[in-house]
């Protein structure tokens, strides 16, 4: 089960997943393997010195893109770089391109995780091509019962393996009500009424595990005709068994 905050404030754009039972972060389990150009609005945020993967983003403009607020938080933009582009978390993949500014919420906290987002501005232009597209914004909250998209480089099962190529699964919005219901008591505390909770349609994916399916922090949930609705921010769990 996952959550999805929703706030707008000053560009901001404030979305939280959630699954239950065992904390982890940026992951997607019982996903599958994306199709290239599947999902052109995808980025990668990986360290400058290594160009090692660490979160997940996605286009808005030509230099702007959006990412979690614990993914940015006391880094600095000269130890970034941003990759679009990319199919697979190859370091010669993708289009890379330096990073000028980070720009955390102004009100996040890191403790509960309440406004988890970041903007990020890129030094240069980026060039839009079949494979680089920005995302569309979706102009209201998301209702109950629609289907969306969640897609990542995080791991794929329990032991911490990250999948070579970009992972998606389908999940569906449910009640907050019922979706504060399968949180643990402390859990709950961290569900508002701001927030979009949506389930995992499917258990079982091409990387052949059964499960919930996790996106990478800073990833996005995209409805199915393709507009913009959260952010991957933090999960609980990431194992179903229906």
């Amino acid at each position: 089960m996952l959550i999805f905050n929703f706030l707008i404030l000053l560009f901001f754009f404030n979305f939280e997943i959630l699954n239950a039972n065992v904390l982890r972060k940026g992951k997607i389990v019982g996903g599958y393997s994306a199709d290239y150009y599947q999902f052109p609005y995808q980025a990668s945020l990986r360290t400058a010195l290594m160009s090692t993967h660490f979160c997940g983003a996605f286009l808005l403009t030509e230099r702007w893109l959006m990412s979690a607020g614990h993914c940015t938080d006391k880094r600095k933009p000269s130890g970034v770089v941003v990759v679009v582009g990319a199919f697979t978390r190859a370091k010669d993949e993708g289009v890379k391109h330096n990073v000028l500014l980070l720009v955390t919420h102004p009100e996040f906290d890191a403790k509960s995780l309440q406004n988890d987002i970041s903007m990020i501005k890129t030094e240069t232009f980026i060039d839009f091509t079949i494979s680089i597209r920005p995302v569309r914004l979706q102009a209201m909250p998301a209702e109950e019962g629609i289907e969306a998209f969640v897609s990542g480089w995080g791991y794929i099962n329990s032991k911490g393996t990250n999948p070579d190529v970009l992972q998606w699964i389908k999940v569906k919005t449910i009640n907050i009500d019922e979706c504060r219901e399968k949180m643990s008591k402390q859990n709950a505390e961290r569900i508002f009424e701001t927030n979009i909770c949506a389930d995992a349609m499917e258990s079982t994916g091409s990387n052949g595990n059964g499960g919930a399916c996790m996106g990478d922090s800073g990833g996005p949930l995209v409805t199915v005709d393709g507009a913009l609705i959260g952010i991957v921010s933090w999960e609980v769990s990431i194992i179903f068994t229906n």
